[in-house]
């Protein structure tokens, strides 16, 4: 091998060039290259349709799933809506026992009525109490008694003449009413004080 090729001669070369030396056995490294970074690669075809597969699987199954509480919450609303309506027959047929007997002599009254036959009103006052008290064994009650005085209650009486009346005034009862528990389901006609004295005075007139 010549001087010239000898390892470090082009670096010695270059350092005359620059005008100094470089140290014995030195050689000068060059320039390091820049290592540029590999372009991702997208993503190939068929990672994409297997995802786009997977999501349509999980719609499917989503839409099964909908699909299945809805047909059981319309089961469950029917036989709800079955059980309230078996309740209330229940219900029904057992009020129609309760009066079926004092309806059946009240039935009798009427064909004899009808026949030309005369009917007593203690008969007829009988049958109407006994039918009062197989309802009221079923929870109907009856709001006050006609003629008798009360507190007047918004929620279960309502003025039949007269003017205002505030809670709590004495009134009386022309017209009972009835309530089934806490439920009202005809208010008793009532009178204020001052329109019951002018009926009693406009009937001594009369």
């Amino acid at each position: 091998m010549s001087h010239e090729t000898r390892p470090g001669y082009f670096a010695r070369v270059i350092a005359a060039l620059l005008g100094r030396e470089l140290p014995a056995g030195e050689v000068r490294p060059g320039p390091a290259a820049s290592v540029e970074p590999a372009p991702a690669e997208p993503p190939p075809v068929a990672a994409l349709e297997a995802e786009a597969a997977q999501l349509r699987l999980d719609v499917e199954d989503r839409d099964r799933r909908i699909a299945a509480m809805q047909k059981e919450y319309a089961l469950m609303e029917g036989a709800q809506s079955q059980i309230a309506a078996e309740a209330g027959a229940r219900h029904l047929e057992k009020i129609m026992n309760a009066l079926a007997r004092p309806l059946s002599n009240l039935a009798l009254l009427m064909d004899l009525a009808d026949a030309g036959s005369e009917v007593a009103l203690v008969d007829l006052i009988s049958l109407a109490r006994s039918m009062e008290r197989e309802l009221a064994r079923l929870g109907l009650e009856r709001i006050g008694r006609a003629g008798e005085h009360a507190a007047f209650d918004i929620a279960l009486h309502q003025r039949m003449s007269g003017g205002a009346v505030h809670p709590g005034a004495d009134v009386r009862v022309s017209v009972p009413g009835f309530r089934l528990g806490t439920k009202v389901l005809l208010r008793a006609m009532v009178t204020s004080k001052a329109a019951h004295a002018e009926e009693e005075e406009d009937s001594r007139r009369g």
